[in-house]
């Protein structure tokens, strides 16, 4: 309503000027319409001569005016803050640059017309092979996404929210976004380039069967430089791991035998680290003393001395280990190798392995089978002649001599034997030479492996079954002292053991004598010649080659006395058995008593018969014997 007033008013007052111009003049005025959109003005200026006329028309506005036929009309837009000129329309007419330039010599009716202002958004990316997706947003529109390099056109002063891609990739290569241009959101004042910045990532693999490799398998920066290692070896126990080295590919060097390896990072990469498999082979021994000295074992062709022991060595898995014991070890004592527990050379190692050499020492056993030097002879009463003693037993009632030689495998030698007077061999075999022992237990062996090769000589004595033997006449007339003896000699060939055991079944030849009488240092006495002297002195001995030895025991006469009913209980080799239990029954069954058999198995009951003869009882053991006796008799029974 403001527009159409103005006008009309304008109007108005034109009409009656022309009412009082000529026809003339009237004909020299135009009429000039301008009208604006919003976001402008428009200045107007007519100008002829002398006649300048300026016009001023507001934003969204029309304004109408006179201008003198044939005067200048420039029309001059100017936008606001946030807007732009965007041309003219209406009346053709010069431009020059925006203004709108006309000589009127008609009427003029144009228009101006005002846009918002436009800017240029670029969304750009640099250290990427692959184009990163950009999402944005412009205040008042719905989130778009496309993908880098693009541009959008925005109202000036719109806001704008966007956000790239922070990584992409394909295979072992990545793109790590490390930076933007400008923060989010922007404001969009004027034409502008929005850059992010990527950094390029390649994967390394690492592969590794043991141990935890520096690094693991990970993304790193291009051109970073890679130290990788692993430590070796590693495991425990009896199997280790070692590393032999790597297998690359990209940028790891394609192989190497070092347990680190330092390289850049270009391109997508691996490394494989590479192990073998060892366990630990160990050689002992058990068995040799402190004074043993010198080679135990050769273990691949390396000599192992004692002071070596227990040696240990790590063996590639597969592959074989050669060892080979020393049958003998030097030192005072006599070592020889028993036996070889574990696997036999050679060996093939797939798992930890233990060998050990088991030593005897031959030394420390006794050439006798008895405790201690010496041997007891056990006297009783002769029940034919009460006032003398028989030679019953000795304790122990057998004993065993044995010589042990240890020699290299192959190597003939003669072994000598000396027995001294009154010792004689019993059993069918009782001169054996053997290749091995076993402990049944502590100092207590056990041969085996017989060596019926070897020649025995020393008597015309012979067994039933056709061995040699010795009797008391094999020493020969009128001996009677410790001091005769005869030499027993085997002769062979070392096994392959490395040992010869030699022994002899004895047992003291003179048991079952009898008219002994004792005298004050219990000599065991026949008439004031013949005599079994307490604590004689019987040397045993043997030489081999240059080698020789000698064993001593002493005896012990032991006189038992009779109170009535006694005897001696021994087991079948003779040895007097200590603490058995003898039962005593009388001529009507009736219990009398029971006792036990001392050390020399002996036992006595103070009992004597009174009255007519008659039949007594003595069990032991099972075995039951039976005595017929006098008033006042004593009695001897045996078991």
């Amino acid at each position: 309503m403001r527009k159409m007033s103005r006008e009309f008013v304008f109007i108005l007052m034109m009409s009656l000027s022309l009412l009082v111009i000529s026809p003339a003049l009237a004909d020299s005025w135009k009429m000039v319409k301008v009208t604006t959109t919003i976001g402008g003005t428009v200045k107007c200026e007519v100008t002829k001569g002398s006649y300048h006329y300026v016009h001023l028309i507001g934003e969204a506005d029309t304004d109408v005016f006179w201008a003198i036929a044939g005067s200048k009309l420039v029309c001059t837009p100017y936008p606001k803050s946030g807007y732009e000129f965007d041309g003219w329309t209406g009346t053709p007419g010069d431009l020059q640059e925006n203004n709108y330039v006309k000589n009127v010599n008609d009427g003029v009716d144009i228009v101006a017309h005002f846009k918002p202002s436009k800017v240029k958004v670029t969304f750009t990316y640099s250290g990427s092979s692959i184009a990163p997706e950009v999402t944005y947003q412009v205040s008042g529109s719905s989130p778009q996404t496309e993908t880098a390099p693009f541009s959008i056109q925005v109202d000036k002063g719109k806001s704008i929210t966007f956000s790239y891609e922070t990584q992409m990739g394909n295979g072992g290569t990545r793109y790590i976004l490390d930076s933007v241009s400008h923060s989010s959101p922007i404001t969009a004042n004027c034409d502008m380039t929005i850059r992010a910045t990527y950094h390029t990532e390649y994967y390394l693999k690492v592969i590794s069967a043991h141990d935890t490799p520096t690094p693991a398998s990970g993304w790193f920066v291009e051109g970073e430089e890679i130290t990788a290692e692993v430590s070796s070896p590693v495991g425990g126990g009896g199997s280790r791991y070692i590393c032999t080295g790597w297998t690359g590919s990209g940028s790891v060097p394609s192989s190497g035998s070092q347990k680190s390896v330092t390289f850049k990072i270009n391109e997508p990469s691996s490394i494989t680290w590479n192990w073998e498999t060892q366990y630990l082979v160990t050689f002992r021994q058990m068995g040799l003393g402190s004074d043993a000295h010198g080679l135990v074992v050769t273990v691949n062709g390396e000599d192992k001395d004692l002071t070596d022991m227990p040696y240990a060595l790590w063996v590639d898995e597969g592959k074989y280990v050669k060892y080979n014991y020393q049958t003998t070890v030097n030192g005072i004592s006599k070592y020889w190798l028993q036996k070889v527990i574990g696997p036999s050379s050679q060996i093939k190692v797939n798992k930890q392995t233990i060998v050990t050499g088991i030593y005897l020492n031959m030394s420390s056993f006794n050439d006798m089978n008895i405790f201690g030097d010496g041997f007891r002879l056990i006297y009783t009463e002769d029940k034919w002649n009460p006032l003398t003693y028989k030679l019953t037993a000795s304790g122990p009632g057998q004993f065993q001599y044995s010589v042990f030689y240890l020699g290299t495998p192959g190597e003939d030698i003669t072994m000598d034997v000396s027995i001294p007077y009154p010792f004689t061999t019993v059993g069918d075999n009782p001169v054996r030479a053997y290749g091995y022992v076993e402990t049944i237990g502590p100092g207590m062996i056990e041969p085996s492996q017989e060596l019926k090769y070897f020649k025995i000589t020393g008597t015309e004595t012979t067994t039933g079954s056709g061995s040699l033997g010795i009797v008391l006449a094999d020493y020969g007339e009128n001996v009677a002292t410790a001091t005769s003896k005869l030499v027993i000699r085997a002769s062979g060939t070392v096994p392959e053991t490395g040992l010869v055991m030699l022994t002899v079944q004895l047992e003291y030849g003179l048991k079952g004598s009898v008219g002994y009488t004792a005298d004050s240092s219990s000599n065991a006495m026949i008439g004031f010649g013949e005599r079994i002297t307490n604590n004689e002195a019987y040397t045993f001995s043997y030489t081999v080659g240059k080698e020789s030895g000698n064993t001593t025991i002493h005896n012990e006469n032991i006189f038992k006395a009779n109170n009535g009913f006694a005897g001696i209980v021994t087991d079948e080799d003779g040895n007097p058995i200590e603490g058995a239990r003898v039962y005593l029954y009388g001529p009507y069954g009736n219990f009398i008593g029971s006792t036990l058999t001392d050390s020399d198995g002996w036992y006595g009951f103070s009992y004597k018969h009174s009255g007519g003869p008659a039949s007594y009882t003595l069990s032991c053991n099972g075995v039951v014997k039976t005595v017929n006796v006098f008033s006042g008799q004593k009695s001897v029974v045996d078991f």
